[in-house]
């Protein structure tokens, strides 16, 4: 309710939609929700080669792309990293196998055992598995035989933690899931510099 040279405005609520008019909103939504989740999907792919192309390029790649793009470092070097195990030749990358971006960043995690990468994208395929699904398959491949690792607490600088705990509140992610993102870039930039030592030894 609010006055306006003397005259009353009443904000009336909005009337509720009729069961008919509820579906075809939710057809119109989920609609418009794929066509968005298609262009999300070609601009993670476009920006993992754009990402190739400039880190061949230039050494202040990711410097750069940090600036351009406002995402944090392990972001694009994971991004990076997904379109650099699936090149645009990919089967998988077709919409049909209903293989998503997301199923293609866990995919990853095989990339050192060929075999087992194209079994588990041949069933995530075939069998039509969730993301979730999938990251199940190879977390129970990567530790079939193994022990479970009991959880480590590391101690950290209180300014240290200060600054992870404000870097993580501005990207809109867990402490935890921002630790963890920057550990697998870096172990994947190590193994990025591994691979590269090896080629210049040949």
């Amino acid at each position: 309710m609010a006055t306006r040279g003397g005259q009353l405005t009443i904000r009336l609520p909005k009337p509720k939609l009729t069961k008919k008019e509820r579906q075809a909103f939710r057809q119109d939504w989920v609609g418009r929700g794929k066509e968005l989740a298609e262009c999300l999907e070609g601009a993670q792919w476009k920006l993992g080669e754009w990402l190739i192309e400039g880190r061949a390029n230039l050494s202040d790649a990711y410097d750069e792309a940090e600036k351009i793009t406002g995402l944090a470092r392990a972001t694009l070097m994971d991004i990076k990293g997904t379109a650099d195990c699936f090149d645009s030749s990919s089967a998988s990358r077709r919409r049909e196998d209903r293989l998503s971006w997301s199923h293609h960043k866990e995919l990853k995690r095989l990339r050192k055992d060929e075999q087992a990468l194209q079994e588990m994208k041949q069933n995530a395929a075939k069998k039509n598995w969730s993301v979730q699904d999938l990251r199940e398959k190879i977390d129970r491949k990567f530790n079939a035989g193994k022990t479970p690792a009991s959880a480590r607490s590391i101690p950290v600088e209180g300014s240290l933690y200060g600054r992870l705990k404000n870097l993580a509140a501005q990207q809109g992610v867990d402490i935890k899931k921002l630790v963890a993102d920057a550990l697998s870039a870096y172990l994947d930039r190590q193994s990025e510099t591994a691979e590269l030592e090896e080629l210049v030894a040949q």
